[in-house]
């Protein structure tokens, strides 16, 4: 694996371990959906999860927009150093180390600082199509193409199976958050709009994109195995 050679592997490992406890702690489902994961693999899963974390946690941040996107836009630099093999923070290096192992986009976290910036900036309440259309694809989208990737699958095909769960649970969400705004009644119509047009003549999405994708399903990767550095033991 490329790793540069000024590597800092106290960091490294502060970075592997940092998301190991953001999985332990924070969301638990998510850990055990990995279970059967090979090892280096589910720890590649966990720092991209705990990166998700931050950038949740960021955007939840009770300051004023300004300050939530200043911070945004240091983890976007964050990981574009990593990206360069010059991270500067312990998870940083630890995105480092999965970047190079498993060939993860740059366009992707990309996107996905993008959807959590839309979050920061405002609470979204029945956008218009486009708008939520755009939200879904950078953040439950985005996320499950790298995890996709992680796990070995690259091939175009199976990019569709997340874009398609991640809007499918989007969707859920929206129903039962919007409805508790003050514009209810307008939320939920627009919601289940979505939802319906999205689905067509089944109302489980999810059902449908494994349907539409037979091929990668077929075709899902053995584990290749592709170690990651001594510092994540």
């Amino acid at each position: 694996m490329r790793i540069a050679p000024g590597r800092n592997d106290k960091s490294l490992a502060e970075g592997f371990r940092l998301a190991r406890r953001r999985g332990a702690s924070i969301d638990r489902g998510f850990v055990w959906g990995l279970t059967g994961v090979p090892t280096d693999r589910r720890l590649a899963a966990q720092v991209l999860h705990a990166l998700w974390c931050e950038l949740v946690e960021v955007a939840g941040r009770p300051d004023i927009v300004e300050t939530r996107m200043a911070s945004l836009a240091g983890w976007r630099e964050e990981i574009a150093r990593a990206f360069a093999q010059e991270p500067t923070v312990p998870l940083g290096a630890a995105l480092a180390a999965i970047i190079e192992t498993y060939e993860l986009p740059y366009e992707e976290f990309m996107l996905l600082v993008d959807g959590i910036e839309m979050d920061a900036a405002e609470m979204m309440v029945a956008p218009e199509r486009a708008h939520f259309d755009y939200y879904v694809r950078a953040t439950a989208g985005a996320l499950g193409v790298l995890l996709v990737a992680i796990l070995g699958a690259h091939e175009p095909a199976a990019r569709k199976i997340p874009m398609v769960l991640g809007e499918a649970l989007a969707f859920t969400t929206c129903c039962a958050i919007w409805p508790s705004t003050p514009d209810a009644a307008a939320s939920t119509c627009r919601a289940t709009s979505y939802w319906s047009t999205a689905s067509g003549s089944s109302s489980r999405p999810w059902s449908c994109a494994m349907a539409a994708c037979p091929a990668s399903a077929r075709a899902w990767p053995a584990w290749p195995r592709r170690a990651l550095p001594a510092a994540a033991a």
